[in-house]
């Protein structure tokens, strides 16, 4: 009968005849020579304990830093509005129009989704809007931030909100005439 000599890891699992060297009893050791056989073997941290397939992995802390006057401005602005929904985006208060994210609070300033064109125009000619970058990723595309010191100071900016949200109804075939 075939002896089979195996190695095993840190927490006893047989590591099988490929990944260590071998010992057939009819035809000796293994044909693998031994410099195969050390690279065929597990690499130690794989040799830990597998993980349950029920074992539910830690969420990551997503600290919701965000300014509830500026909230408080916003939901007067835009909640009242029939396409507009109240939302989370990453943890922190958003607003929908149709199934689109369009505006959301973002640390101290407001993000909004607006046309390339717009985009372009804010960015040079107003000093409180930046490249939207949440979470320290990648600028996104369409995406501006105004950043204001004082909450009221958002209601200067109805008409951008309103732009953000007939984009994204017009994106959606939902847009009104």
């Amino acid at each position: 009968m075939h002896n089979l000599s195996l190695e095993r890891t840190s927490t006893g699992k047989a590591l099988g005849p490929r990944t260590a060297q071998a010992y057939h009893a009819s035809r000796g050791p293994s044909a693998l020579p031994a410099a195969a056989a050390q690279l065929k073997r597990y690499p130690p941290w794989l040799a830990a304990p597998a993980r349950s397939r029920n074992q539910v992995m830690p969420k990551r802390a997503v600290v919701s830093n965000y300014s509830a006057e500026n909230k408080a401005v916003l939901d007067g602005l835009l909640l009242e509005l029939p396409d507009v929904r109240p939302g989370k985006m990453f943890g922190f208060p958003a607003y929908y129009a149709g199934k689109k994210l369009c505006i959301c609070l973002y640390e101290k300033g407001v993000g909004l989704k607006l046309p390339a064109e717009s985009v372009t125009k804010l960015l040079e000619s107003d000093r409180n809007v930046i490249s939207f970058q949440p979470m320290g990723k990648t600028k996104m595309r369409e995406w501006v931030q105004i950043n204001l010191s004082r909450s009221e100071d958002y209601r200067r900016y109805k008409a951008l909100f309103d732009e953000s949200i007939h984009y994204l109804l017009d994106q959606q075939g939902e847009g009104r005439s």
